[in-house]
């Protein structure tokens, strides 16, 4: 009896340790399939292609941004309005985590940005900007498509300062006051 006990208890630990090990490589799959989706973002943002990159969206897929709440569409023409002051651009979004449950995946990521900008005195200015954001992911037809994403922390800067480039744009949008 005690026999039966001890193996069956060490097949439940194997179980449960199974178990956890494919449900880490589940989480570690999608993180890494979302941290490649990012990257095509990125790359689509400074492409200008923003066709492909609404592709990667569902289509009711809605950004938040300083309490603001956008659509696919209108953040593409926030996206827009900005990109036409901007040179020289750079961008990274880094998957820090990512848990998925059934066919969603909850993930944070590191999000910087870089830019040269001219201003309204005409010089150009460097404008970088340095946060967090939390997006949801469905899986569809086997691919992740972003169904929201919400900044969760943004520190924007001009020439090393604290600004609102929501100011420079029409107040379209892309910064918090700091």
């Amino acid at each position: 009896m005690k026999r039966l006990t001890l193996v069956l208890a060490i097949g439940a630990i194997f179980s449960v340790a199974v178990g956890s090990a494919s449900f880490a490589d589940t989480n570690s799959d999608a993180k890494k399939a979302i941290q490649a989706i990012n990257d095509r973002a990125m790359n689509l943002i400074l492409k200008q292609d923003f066709k492909s990159l609404a592709k990667l969206c569902t289509p009711d897929c809605k950004f938040t941004q300083n309490g603001q709440t956008m659509s696919v569409d209108q953040m593409i023409g926030v996206m827009k309005a900005q990109m036409t002051q901007m040179k020289d651009m750079k961008m990274s979004s880094t998957v820090l985590t990512c848990s998925v449950k059934g066919g969603t995946a909850t993930c944070t990521s590191h999000d910087k940005s870089y830019a040269a900008m001219v201003g309204p005195d005409k010089k150009l200015h460097k404008i970088t900007s340095d946060g967090t954001s939390k997006s949801v992911f469905v899986k569809s037809g086997g691919i992740w498509l972003m169904k929201s994403n919400a900044t969760i922390s943004d520190k924007e800067t001009m020439d090393g300062k604290p600004f609102d480039p929501s100011a420079m744009t029409g107040g379209g949008g892309g910064g918090r006051k700091q």
